[in-house]
């Protein structure tokens, strides 16, 4: 099975630095990220689930555009960050040409010394809501790596798919001429004739619907890989191939899937940064509604050739607003934020749990179908042609064997993709993300077109 890459800091270091176009403020320094040069290399060789998914973190606009809103956070921290400005007020006085009037200056520099204190509460509100930002950047990050695994998935499994059913409309096309042969020698009843044509016409709407989900599959993840901005991404698509890596002997580990689900989950972190933010803006509420905004004041004014210096103190005092309506209106946003947090914290333990059950039948449904039941469609198909070639069957016998064995090999690509997307999700949530799986689809589609068989 492919080695799935787990997001981590440097990843979303990577994916930052290549949304904003260079160096970003805290992330890790990277070496001569050159992203050209790396989508051109990624094309130039056979397209991988691994290399999708650096192709897509590299090249797609919408996750650049949802990585760069990080960009708001940094500003607002820095913003926060900084010391109020001093004022400084100027004022001239020129002789008015009567009397004995001299000219006059007069100048003074006030700086708000509240707002300065309080620097350090803004900054840690504006610290806390940058995190928040970033575990969203990072999931989606990890969201954007299961959409693209998933999507490979179902690419590979669409083209097998698709090659099977051109398979079976061949087959039922012979099927259906054989059988119109024998009614027309008088070796078998016209019912079965017509059986057979509509078996043919199924068979022919089957590789329609196959063919369709082959270009829609191919089309959705060439649109994620960034087709819409990089050439050669829907060629590299294209030339994906149908077969898939073996089942592993073992199914992985989820024993403690939950447990690490939780740890690691980023919609946690999220909430709990977001907590952060507003109990250090509650902080920083109840400071401004007790505290006087202080403002002091240097001043220097000079008449009749001198100087004369002083100062002075603005004080208002906090006796009518005390900030109440923000004060509520933050307290309701924490409590909003601890439900979500309950809520999230469930959410994430039944997603887990949902994701170990769902690999855990995805893995045995598809190493049944693939170690057990399609050997024996290979087998049945192996002992009708020796009765065939006895004269103990006949050729339609031996043609439903062989769209049977064909039907299996369908289910198979189905059980394969449905475990490596299950394997995915699963290492999303180990990522910190809670993601969907589709549900398996239904064995119908897969059944043999038709199972007459006889002389």
């Amino acid at each position: 099975m492919l080695r799935r890459p787990r997001p981590s800091l440097l990843s979303l270091a990577l994916a930052l630095r290549l949304a904003h176009g260079g160096p970003l403020a805290g992330a890790p320094a990277l070496v001569s990220v050159d992203a050209s040069a790396e989508i051109r290399a990624l094309l130039a060789v056979p397209l991988t689930a691994e290399g999708a998914v650096r192709l897509s973190l590299l090249a797609e606009p919408s996750l650049r555009a949802r990585l760069l809103e990080t960009g708001v956070d940094e500003g607002r921290l820095v913003e926060a960050s900084r010391l109020p400005n001093p004022t400084i007020e100027l004022e001239f006085w020129r002789p008015s040409g009567e009397g004995d009037d001299e000219a006059r200056t007069e100048a003074s520099i006030e700086w708000d010394v509240t707002t300065a204190i309080l620097t350090g509460r803004r900054t840690a509100a504006a610290r806390a809501a940058l995190e928040a930002a970033r575990f969203r950047a990072e999931g989606a990050i990890v969201a954007r790596t299961f959409e693209v695994e998933s999507a490979f998935h179902a690419v590979r499994a669409a083209k097998r798919k698709l090659a099977i059913a051109r398979t079976r409309a061949e087959l039922a096309a012979v099927v259906a001429d054989t059988a119109r042969a024998l009614v027309d020698a008088g070796n078998a009843a016209t019912l079965s004739a017509l059986r057979e044509d509509a078996s043919r016409e199924r068979a022919a709407f089957a590789l329609s619907e196959a063919e369709l989900a082959a270009v829609e599959a191919e089309e959705r993840l060439s649109i994620i890989l960034g087709a819409g901005s990089v050439e050669g991404v829907r060629e590299s698509v294209a030339a994906i191939g149908d077969e898939a890596p073996p089942l592993p002997a073992t199914l992985p580990a989820t024993s403690t899937l939950e447990e690490a689900a939780l740890a690691s989950s980023l919609e946690l972190r999220e909430v709990d940064a977001r907590l952060r933010t507003v109990a250090a803006r509650i902080r920083l509420a109840k400071a401004e509604g007790r505290w006087p905004d202080v403002s002091v004041r240097a001043s220097t004014e000079r008449e009749e050739g001198s100087w004369r210096f002083g100062g002075g103190v603005s004080i208002r005092l906090p006796l009518v607003d005390r900030g109440q309506g923000r004060l509520a209106s933050l307290d309701a946003e924490r409590r909003s934020l601890e439900e979500r947090r309950r809520a999230t914290e469930a959410a994430v333990g039944s997603a887990a749990r949902r994701a170990a059950s769902r690999l855990s039948l995805a893995y045995a449904r598809a190493a049944r179908t693939i170690d057990s039941i399609l050997p024996r469609q290979e087998r049945i198909t192996a002992e009708t042609l020796l009765h065939a070639n006895a004269m103990q069957v006949g050729i339609p016998a031996l043609l439903a064997a062989r769209d049977a064995e064909l039907a299996a090999e369908s289910a198979a690509a189905d059980a394969h993709r449905d475990y490596a997307v299950a394997l995915a999700a699963t290492a999303a949530l180990r990522s910190g993300l809670r993601v969907d799986a589709p549900p398996g689809p239904s064995l119908i589609a897969n059944e043999p077109a038709s199972t007459e068989g006889g002389h």
